[in-house]
């Protein structure tokens, strides 16, 4: 099984039986990383993290990048499956080959970047990694995210939801060991040929000049970007481009370890007490296009929003689109949600954002998925088959 994905998809199949509910002790949770991951390979600093899905009940599966994966596969394993249900919330720390399970009462609460600042001050080490949930996956809504590295996100599929089922709060990795090359010269040889052509590809310099959010008007032309919840595809795309997001804040670029590109983008001048990591293609997407909002401050605040509380900016940004066309399609109404639901209303869109993360009101049912949505309201499922 080659990569962590396909690793995690084997170890999971052997030990899961046909209907088991996802949120249940005996539903294991799979952190792997890949062959590569670690090496001086470029582009492989990435983990996967996999289970039954939360939110769909079949196969879940999510990724992600940082420092993280590297520090994993460095304790001396290529990942670690979780199983069963703590009584109190805990965090696990990894060494090198040692492993410890920790008391992490004290974090139960806490956002994702108190949770990776705390673990880091109480184990009196800065360079450690830290994957952790927040309230989302503490209340296990359907689409928890499992954040590392500060603001990556292995977002998909609900496996934070699944983290927190277990009161598992944290995943720490120190290690720094490296794994063993059969061939040294020939993956030396590699390396130099991959580095010429990622610097000598143009789209590697358009990456880091814009991050993923390159693709945003090239996609539009292509009508490949959804808008107004996947009914329309014409939409001012120039007003929340990468380009835009470089003229309206001061950006800062960072790349997951090893990687020459850095797609990564910091936003430095937004009014937070710390650097707020820029949204990504689909994340802009979501909360942009798919809602007909052109603010490009609620865009960033909400990404930030699902990163400190540890949800998904896809399914969030989907859901809150999908109640924008039940509200105009008469189905949900102002009584059902409480305000008015309007097309491209920035202010709507972060209260509905607060409201799925805190399970009030509407939010509750859209931190469901648009799937239980068009259930819960009556309408055919094929309406909710977009996200």
């Amino acid at each position: 099984y080659i990569g962590g994905a396909t690793l995690a998809a084997a170890l999971v199949y052997q030990r899961v039986s046909k209907d088991i509910d996802p949120l249940s002790p005996g539903n294991p949770l799979v952190f792997a990383t890949g062959p590569f991951t670690g090496s001086s390979v470029p582009m492989v600093s990435r983990y996967a993290v996999c289970g039954i899905s939360p939110l769909t009940a079949y196969w879940g599966e999510s990724t992600s990048g940082g420092r993280f994966p590297v520090r994993l596969k460095g304790s001396g394993f290529d990942g670690l499956i979780v199983t069963g249900r703590s009584e109190k919330p805990v965090y696990l720390y990894r060494e090198k080959v040692k492993a410890e399970i920790r008391d992490a009462s004290q974090l139960w609460g806490k956002d994702s970047y108190e949770t990776q600042k705390l673990i880091k001050k109480e184990l009196g080490d800065d360079n450690l990694s830290v994957a952790c949930i927040a309230r989302g996956g503490e209340k296990q809504i359907r689409y928890a995210s499992i954040m590392n590295d500060k603001g990556r996100s292995a977002g998909r599929c609900g496996m934070g939801a699944l983290m927190g089922s277990k009161n598992l709060k944290a995943v720490v990795a120190a290690g720094d060991s490296k794994p063993k090359l059969a061939d040294s010269a020939r993956i030396r040889a590699l390396v130099k040929q991959a580095g010429t052509d990622i610097d000598a590809n143009p789209i590697s310099v358009a990456f880091t000049e814009y991050g993923t959010l390159m693709y945003m008007d090239m996609g539009m032309m292509l009508g490949d970007v959804p808008v107004k919840y996947f009914t329309k595809s014409v939409f001012p795309v120039e007003k929340v481009t990468g380009e835009a997001f470089r003229q309206a804040y001061t950006i800062k670029n960072h790349a997951c370890r090893g990687c020459p590109v850095g797609c990564g983008r910091l936003v430095k001048n937004f009014e937070v007490d710390l650097d707020v990591d820029g949204p990504e293609y689909e994340t802009a997407v979501a909360f942009g296009p798919l809602c007909l909002n052109t603010d490009l401050d609620s865009i960033v605040e909400a990404n930030h929003l699902c990163n400190v509380h540890g949800i998904d900016t896809i399914s969030a940004g989907v859901s809150i689109a999908y109640a924008l066309y039940l509200y105009e399609q008469g189905v949900l109404t102002k009584e059902d949600a409480g305000m008015e639901l309007l097309w491209g209303d920035s202010k709507t869109i972060l209260k509905l954002v607060e409201m799925i993360v805190n399970l009030e009101g509407i939010g509750e049912i859209l931190s469901q998925g648009t799937l239980a949505m068009a259930r819960h309201f009556g309408r055919d499922e094929g309406e909710a088959s977009q996200v």
